[in-house]
């Protein structure tokens, strides 16, 4: 019965060399000697040699054929080993992962065997030993084999296990051959190539007369001994049987775990048994048992409400019974509510023993009733890192980029309005992150990509706004920084991302205080005749002595630092969220967002100050200190400054009431703000000489 192709087809057949390669052992290898390559490269035009062409474009995989004429001397109980060896072009170690499957056919496929009808063009190559049948406009039509396969080859480039290139690899086929003791010396035998399940347009590519392929067959004319190894499950069943032959005095080892119908089995034993074959000496039972299973139980408590999963733990084939139990940063709720974990970690490790049953109780109390959508980059994510309990869900991934609009992780629908991205981007790199609109037709990647992130690591939040409703948004990875360059065919590596409305105020608390330090991680709009004032500052140095002056900024960016004048005295008052990104005064502030340690002086040449409760600029204590979130600090060359320096903040503007001061003579005399001269100022906000300086 004949097997589908994939993709192509390889004729080769010949004798190349005979040699010894030890006492009692021949080595006959066997050369292709031309080929037939069906569907093959897009590019078929420009083949120039005989090629066997493996192409998984767009995930969907691609094979060929291979054919030897054995030697009119074979005879397989004599066969100590078989190597498929394969020269291999530059694009084999792509950093795509799948599997690159052999298989035995009865026949070599050709045009009227895969049924390619009216619908294909072929072209020989330059060296007339190949003929590539392209098949209708989209040149590649794709077989799959069926039966069982002879050998396997795992295919990573991130593990670093895949076929390399520009070199020979091996390809271990002996129990194949060994397996054909019906088959008569001069008899042709066919070989099927497969690659399967790569993630990615990647092919591997073995060239004809250049670098043909080869197998080598081993033989000997020692005496040749069947050998059996039984694995035994309990002592009584057996579940697997190793056989082959080998040169009598050949010491075999076990295997350490068999795997039979998708069930593994590892061996008892902590060392692998091994036999030493002999005509009287021939077969070993080794003792094995089924993995070790365990169960976890997660008991999530989600604003009161209990839910719990269930999580089975299986050893790994290497004995390994270490456990990882995890929990994302945010969970929703039966009605859809997200809430914030009450822990800091996400994730706890150990070891289990057969049977066991854990147990983990994780609570979220925080709703967070804005976030639309949360997500790990686990979760269809590729290459996930070593486990760290800092991150959600206890890893980072890679989330993989992809050009076409409608490819990348769907994160569902979004109603017209006004959010914030968010995400914990954990890789260095011009990577970064890519939020599109998959409604459109086209693979323009400018007039439908919402936004991209532009901070390559670290706690992303980016501000954007959807005019209309989207019925399906994508989340990508990309390269290159700048939105004028973006790349969407990129991963980038995150730990977490989210989706919330955008709030339309944040709420500033000044209390009894009269100025105030401050930093947003939102940008802010401050009304022209609000209670709070926002100013940023720059400062002035004469003799020693500095001026700090404070300059009205109605709109500022998110991140920045600023000084907040409580005009009207008012314990809070709510600030506008805008969407400044930068501010037209100049700013030697320095904001924070978390509680920062500040040094007094740094290692750049600046010495640092923080605005006290009495309106003043303080210098950071020896010791050092911490300066508390959402707050900001002045750093000053510490080459402006001298051992008594002064401290004087002025004000560039009118907004705090100089206007209502006109009485206030440019004399060097204090005045307060209704223009009563002050003899002895204490802390707070006078004229002098027309200017507010903060006592």
């Amino acid at each position: 019965m004949k097997k589908k192709l994939l993709s192509f087809g390889l004729l080769a057949a010949g004798l190349l060399t005979a040699g010894n390669v030890m006492a009692g052992e021949t080595t006959t290898t066997l050369e292709q000697k031309g080929q037939v390559t069906i569907a093959g490269t897009s590019s078929y035009e420009k083949v120039a040699d005989s090629v066997l062409y493996l192409n998984s474009y767009a995930a969907l995989g691609g094979a060929g054929a291979i054919s030897f004429t054995l030697p009119e001397d074979f005879d397989a109980s004599k066969v100590v080993s078989a190597t498929l060896k394969m020269y291999v072009n530059a694009k084999a170690n792509r950093d795509r992962s799948g599997n690159i499957n052999f298989y035995a056919l009865e026949a070599l496929p050709d045009a009227s065997y895969l049924n390619l009808g009216d619908s294909y063009t072929s072209k020989s190559s330059e060296d007339g030993n190949s003929t590539v049948y392209q098949y209708g406009t989209a040149k590649t039509k794709r077989y799959a084999y069926s039966g069982d396969t002879i050998a396997s080859v795992a295919h990573s480039a991130a593990s670093g296990s895949y076929m390399k290139s520009s070199t020979y690899n091996d390809v271990n086929l002996s129990n194949y051959i060994k397996s054909l003791t019906s088959v008569k010396g001069g008899s042709t035998i066919y070989i099927g190539v497969s690659i399967t399940d790569f993630a990615a347009d990647t092919y591997i590519a073995g060239y004809g007369s250049k670098h043909p392929i080869k197998l080598e067959i081993v033989t000997t004319d020692e005496t040749m001994v069947t050998y059996s190894i039984n694995y035994t499950l309990d002592g009584t069943t057996t579940v697997y049987t190793q056989s082959d032959n080998v040169v009598e005095n050949t010491t075999v080892n076990a295997e350490s775990y068999i795997t039979v119908d998708e069930t593994s089995y590892v061996v008892v034993a902590d060392e692998t048994p091994s036999l030493t074959v002999t005509s009287s000496n021939y077969t070993l039972d080794v003792p094995v048992r089924n993995l070790y299973t365990a169960k976890a139980t997660i008991n999530y408590t989600i604003g009161g409400e209990t839910s719990k999963e269930e999580i089975t733990l299986t050893e790994t084939t290497g004995k390994d019974c270490t456990y990882y139990i995890t929990w994302p940063k945010y969970k929703a709720n039966a009605a859809g509510t997200y809430y914030l974990c009450d822990s800091e970690t996400f994730g706890v490790t150990g070891t289990f023993t057969n049977g066991q049953e854990l147990s983990q109780s994780v609570s979220y109390s925080t709703a967070d009733e804005d976030i639309v959508w949360f997500g790990e980059a686990e979760d269809g994510g590729v290459y996930p890192s070593e486990f760290n309990s800092s991150y959600s869900g206890g890893y980072t991934a890679a989330r993989s980029g992809d050009n076409a609009t409608n490819r990348g992780l769907n994160i569902g629908s979004l109603s017209a309005g006004s959010y914030i991205f968010v995400a914990n981007i954990t890789a260095d790199g011009a990577r970064g992150l890519v939020l599109r609109d998959g409604s459109f037709a086209t693979t323009s990647e400018k007039e439908n990509t919402l936004f991209t992130t532009t901070t390559t690591t670290g706690l992303v939040k980016v501000n954007f706004t959807i005019d209309s409703n989207l019925a399906s948004v994508y989340l990508n990875g990309k390269t290159n920084i700048s939105n004028n360059s973006v790349k969407l065919n990129q991963s980038a590596t995150y730990d977490y991302a989210l989706v919330r409305k955008a709030a339309t105020a944040e709420t500033i608390t000044c209390g009894s205080y009269t100025y105030k330090s401050y930093c947003s991680e939102n940008p802010l709009e401050f009304a022209e005749n609000g209670d709070y004032m926002a100013y940023t500052a720059t400062y002035t140095a004469d003799n020693g002595n500095i001026t700090v002056t404070l300059d009205k900024c109605a709109s500022v960016p998110a991140k920045t630092g600023v000084i907040i004048y409580n005009k009207n005295g008012k314990e809070s008052s709510d600030i506008a969220i805008g969407t400044a990104t930068s501010t037209e005064n100049d700013n030697a502030l320095v904001g924070v967002l978390v509680d920062t340690p500040l040094t007094q002086t740094t290692d750049e040449g600046y010495t640092n100050f923080f605005l006290s409760t009495e309106g003043e600029f303080i210098k950071v204590q020896a010791a050092g200190g911490t300066l508390g979130a959402n707050r900001a600090y002045l750093p000053i060359k510490t080459s402006d400054l001298s051992a008594n320096s002064k401290v004087t903040i002025v004000f560039a503007d009118d907004a705090t009431g100089i206007n209502e001061v006109n009485a206030a003579a440019k004399s060097g005399k204090i005045y307060n703000l209704q223009g009563i001269e002050v003899k002895n100022a204490t802390n707070g906000l006078y004229i002098v000489n027309g200017k507010k300086v903060i006592k």
